[in-house]
């Protein structure tokens, strides 16, 4: 028995004295190497990833004051794009089909913009949604070349807006704290017509709100040519 028990207390001071020449912080000497160790920093301009056949796939560097961290598809071309400057950051994530999805934070004003956009800049007319929000506003872009369904928000006042090719209203629901409106335009953009809750002015120049049972038609000038309210 006696044989045994010296025979375990060897094993267990060899197996210590092994972990311990490999630096695993058993004894104290392992410890204070550890602890002595420095880093190492590495400083340049731009760092490359290249892949077993020398083809570039990553790079790191800086364009100006903006920081971009690039790694490429098997195409070569952008997969993921990070970008940071002294206006915020940004990234764009695409697919080897022109399908991107962007996500920007920047800084614009006194107030802060979240952007996300998902689109296909090699098909304009394929689906385009955008989203962007400040501290007061918010809009969501949903459409294509051709026409674009717009919703937002702005301090209160509510809005679903119809838009063409030429990024002219055309068709505008709204509500705010004086009412709802529906409004229609011409292919210039200009109000011709509308029903609900409205401001127009008198002849003399006079602002007035007429309320929600309310209908006007407008002319190319913006001029009132004909009203109804109850």
């Amino acid at each position: 028995m006696q044989n045994l028990k010296l025979h375990s207390l060897t094993t267990i001071g060899i197996v210590a004295l092994v972990f311990g020449a490999l630096g695993f912080g058993i004894n104290a000497e392992g410890q204070n190497r550890a602890a002595g160790d420095t880093s190492k920093i590495v400083r340049a301009n731009q760092f490359i990833l290249e892949d077993p056949t020398g083809k570039e796939r990553a790079s790191l560097r800086m364009a100006g004051q903006r920081v971009l961290l690039s790694v490429l598809n098997n195409e070569g071309n952008p997969g993921v794009v990070l970008q940071v400057d002294d206006k915020g950051a940004g990234v764009i994530v695409s697919d080897s089909n022109g399908n991107s999805v962007s996500l920007a934070a920047l800084q614009k004003g006194k107030s802060g913009l979240l952007g996300l956009t998902m689109d296909n800049a090699d098909a304009p007319d394929q689906t385009r949604i955008e989203m962007m929000r400040t501290d007061s506003t918010a809009v969501l872009n949903i459409g294509d070349a051709k026409s674009v369904t717009k919703i937002s928000y702005d301090h209160g006042y509510n809005a679903i807006s119809m838009v063409d090719a030429n990024r002219k209203t055309s068709l505008q629901l709204s509500t705010s704290k004086d009412g709802p409106n529906i409004s229609l335009y011409d292919e210039q953009g200009r109000p011709r017509a509308s029903i609900g809750q409205a401001k127009t002015s008198l002849l003399d120049g006079t602002q007035i709100n007429l309320p929600v049972s309310s209908m006007l038609l407008y002319g190319p000038d913006g001029k009132v040519l004909w009203s109804a309210n109850h």
